[in-house]
């Protein structure tokens, strides 16, 4: 591992490359006056990602949320904490007690927690594509997967094969009828068994996509980083507890520009991001970090429609029969955008 700057020199790196954009904000700073709160608490996600060969690694997608320290402390936060809580019902309670004031979610979590009233407003879009859809060489298209097996480390309901779902469905398959889907007992690993070919395809999160390009297996059918329509939308939004939003619409609006200078900062620095996070320990591997930021798009969080994006995943829910909401409500009820529209006026590139 490589990690030789020190925590002064990352700061006068960081000042020096955000001038522009402080000497752009500091009168809108004085303008909005001091938050309401000075403590924030930005959800942790405490799962490990399984290496090809063994190990474990992190999910780096989420790399903002932890590299925004110093910025944060800038807008004013003094107590900045990551409380580590797992996904699926335990974080939703943890929005409905009021245990989290942001988290990082992926689409289809977010539309189905909007549709059950979990008190969660869709802040900002930070980057498209955490997963890479790998097939062997026989598969040419998406039509091709028709009675194949799909690995899946998790269940059919996660986010790996939600993505895969939605894909299927809009190259004309049935997932239900048309997939044959795997997901191994016993701790076995997909990513080896579809190295070994005993699967036709696999769903890998980024470190694991990572792994099975350095064994140059198979080849890529779906990357949803750059492959429409799914680069124009986003796999990781930033997502705020309603009643915190609602409370507190400075301290709001001042963590999300932390949240997005430091996605800005991934993009145009993922050596001192990456570097970063080894160094305040919310990742293992230096190199892996900055394989992950560098493949990830954190550059588009500009271009991209936060709404759309909402909007987009709530329909291929709602054509899978997962979703009775009318998309629109989902945006309605789920969308709080004000404060992006602000800061993409005020953080111009």
């Amino acid at each position: 591992m490589r990690i030789s700057q020190s925590r002064r020199a990352f700061l006068a790196t960081l000042s020096a490359a955000g001038a522009a954009t402080v000497l752009r904000s500091r009168s809108t700073l004085a303008d909005e006056g001091p938050p309401e709160v000075t403590t924030i608490r930005i959800r942790r996600e405490p799962g490990e990602v399984k290496l090809i060969g063994g190990g474990v690694d992190a999910p780096y997608c989420i790399a903002p949320s932890y590299v925004a320290k110093e910025l944060l402390q800038a807008e004013g936060f003094t107590d900045i904490q990551h409380p580590p809580i797992q996904g699926g019902s335990v974080l939703s309670q943890a929005f409905e007690q009021n245990a989290v004031d942001f988290a990082l979610l992926s689409p289809g979590g977010l539309v189905s927690r909007i549709e059950s009233g979990v008190p969660i407003k869709t802040l900002a879009g930070i980057h498209p594509g955490c997963f890479e859809l790998f097939v062997h060489e026989q598969i040419k298209s998406v039509e091709d997967l028709k009675g194949k097996q799909v690995g899946l480390d998790d269940s059919r309901t996660a986010t790996p094969g939600q993505f895969v779902s939605f894909i299927a469905a809009n190259a004309g398959l049935d997932p239900e009828k048309d997939i044959r889907w795997v997901t191994p007992e016993g701790g076995a690993d997909t990513a080896q068994l579809f190295l070994d070919g005993k699967i036709d395809a696999y769903m890998a999160f980024m470190p694991q996509a990572m792994g099975l390009h350095d064994h140059k297996a198979g080849r890529v059918l779906v990357d949803l980083a750059r492959t429409e329509p799914w680069s124009k939308t986003f796999c990781c939004l930033a997502v705020g507890n309603s009643d915190f939003v609602q409370k507190n619409p400075i301290a709001t609006k001042r963590a999300l520009r932390a949240m997005l200078k430091a996605t800005d900062l991934c993009a145009n620095e993922p050596e001192k991001a990456a570097q970063k996070l080894v160094e305040d320990g919310f990742a293992p591997n230096y190199d892996q970090a900055l394989g992950v930021l560098t493949h990830l798009r954190y550059d588009a969080w500009r271009e991209i429609d936060t709404e759309h994006s909402l909007r987009f995943y709530a329909e291929q829910m709602q054509n899978l029969g997962q979703l009775k909401t009318d998309p629109q409500t989902i945006v309605a009820d789920g969308a709080e955008l004000r404060f992006l529209n602000e800061l993409k006026r005020e953080l111009k590139a």
